[in-house]
């Protein structure tokens, strides 16, 4: 038997949900057991899931001041790429970013640090 789709619905109906799709743990331990799972290297795979490789190597370089195509170099990939992984970073205040006269430098925030060793910036 076919579902209705929303244009066939009566208006003012609403169409019933089994519950999130993905419930989140409601009490701290549980949340922190999730990114802090054992074995070694569980906690990058978990940055690289969270974040995509390629920002997540962007922040673990980060831990040392770097311009854009500095960047670009280590990690093989464009400056143009480089420079746009490190806004949407610099957006989410992982990094900060500072211009001198023709250079951009970025350097890794406190809660991009706290990200990458997988700490919790709220008590």
């Amino acid at each position: 038997m076919a579902s209705r789709s929303s244009a066939t619905r009566k208006p003012g109906s609403r169409r019933r949900s089994a519950g999130p799709p993905h419930p989140a743990p409601r009490d701290p331990a549980t949340a922190r057991s999730i990114w802090s799972p054992p074995g070694a290297g569980a906690s990058d795979k978990a940055l690289a899931a969270l974040l995509g490789t390629t920002r997540a190597a962007i922040l673990a370089t980060l831990v040392d001041d770097h311009t854009t195509t500095d960047l670009a170099r280590r990690l093989s990939i464009s400056p143009s790429s480089a420079s746009r992984h490190t806004g949407v970073l610099r957006q989410a205040g992982l990094v900060s970013t500072t211009r001198y006269r023709n250079t951009v430098h970025h350097t890794i925030t406190p809660q991009g640090r706290a990200l990458l060793d997988g700490a919790s910036t709220t008590p």
